[in-house]
């Protein structure tokens, strides 16, 4: 596992080696940020349950402005940080390190360009409320965009508000990506 593109392109991730580690699947990385990349420079981006922070640490590697990392285990992510990012960059990159909801609200008044959410499979519960979270608080700035990881049988379109929907399929694993309006 490595960031692909960027400035740190090629860096080494450290990651889990057990079974319930679901990482994001390289080839889907590699599309999802082909998908986005004309959004990434200068932006805020966030990355939910981000496990190893690899989705954070690709945007940020690729001109994103700042990252943004939240899980209740942030131990890989925290790793990953302060091996890849030079200490001086540090200001610009955020580790929350405590479960979602309520670890957004600690955001404040932070709102976000891009957001990255991939939580839990089994976390059926989890999809719902962070979405209800996210919109509630005005997470996601206007024009901004939601990326959802999620089951291919586990659609989220329900949980978003009106707004401009893609979704893209890599085997069992569904990207849903919201626009805001």
């Amino acid at each position: 596992m490595q960031i692909i593109a960027g400035r740190f392109k090629r860096r080494k991730l450290k990651f889990p080696t057990n079974q319930s580690f679901r990482p994001t699947q390289s080839r889907a990385k590699e599309s999802i940020f082909n998908i986005i990349q004309s959004r990434i420079e200068g932006a805020h981006f966030l990355d939910l349950c981000c496990g190893t922070g690899a989705m954070g640490l690709e945007a940020y590697s690729r001109g994103a402005a700042s990252a943004t990392f939240i899980d209740s285990d942030t131990k890989y992510a925290a790793h990953n940080i302060q091996t890849i990012i030079p200490e001086d960059e540090h200001p610009h990159i955020t580790l929350i390190s405590r479960p979602l909801p309520h670890a957004l609200k600690q955001l404040g008044e932070k709102s976000m360009d891009i957001i990255f959410f991939d939580p839990p499979w089994d976390a059926a519960d989890l999809y719902q409320s962070t979405l209800k979270t996210l919109f509630d608080f005005g997470i996601l700035k206007p024009h901004g965009c939601l990326m959802v990881e999620h089951k291919r049988e586990r659609p989220i379109r329900d949980h978003l508000p009106e707004g401009e929907l893609a979704q893209y399929h890599y085997g069992d694993t569904e990207l849903t990506i919201y626009y805001e309006q």
